[in-house]
């Protein structure tokens, strides 16, 4: 006689016994749920910082109870029995969702996607910086030239117009 390992599938074992002093076992297999994530799949990339997950379940041998899910390792987020969850305000970044249904008698199934958030906001923030390191320095140019702090670069070698006009004034008329 073959007698199956009692598991965390297998709950029930009803023994009958008939005239005979014969013993007949039936042993109640107990089935999961199942959960499959239908939204997106595993390694997919938002440009954006919502993102909704949907799942659909089949049951097992017990109504479900209840469906859970979290992000990364944070806490699980109990959602009852709706099917979706949207996380909001998510960083640009690599993320995991698991989710777990659980029937009515604590029976769960866990199913993961990976997917990635990004946005593009780093690459404003490098065009951002790269613009106003460009106008900082225009204007300390601007600023310096202004002062005259700072030789004309522009001219091949000779003074400008400007600090030649400048001489003469001081030096007055010529020959004098």
């Amino acid at each position: 006689m073959d007698v199956p390992e009692v598991g965390e599938y297998s709950e029930n074992i009803t023994v009958f016994m008939d005239d005979n002093k014969t013993l007949t076992a039936h042993f109640d297999e107990i089935i999961p749920p199942t959960v499959n994530i239908t939204s997106f799949d595993d390694g997919t990339v938002f440009d954006t910082d919502e993102v909704t997950v949907e799942w659909e379940v089949v049951e097992g041998t017990y109504s479900i109870d209840r469906y859970e899910l979290r992000l990364n390792d944070g806490e699980w987020i109990d959602v009852g029995t709706n099917t979706r969850y949207t996380f909001e305000d998510l960083e640009d970044g690599e993320y995991n969702v698991t989710v777990r249904v659980v029937d009515s008698q604590d029976n769960d199934q866990i199913v993961e996607v990976d997917f990635t958030v990004d946005t593009g906001t780093n690459m404003f923030w490098l065009i951002f910086s790269v613009i106003f390191i460009v106008v900082m320095v225009v204007a300390a140019v601007f600023f310096l030239r202004k002062n005259g702090m700072l030789p004309n670069i522009f001219s091949d070698g000779e003074e400008s117009t400007k600090e030649v006009e400048q001489d003469r004034e001081e030096d007055g008329p010529a020959g004098i």
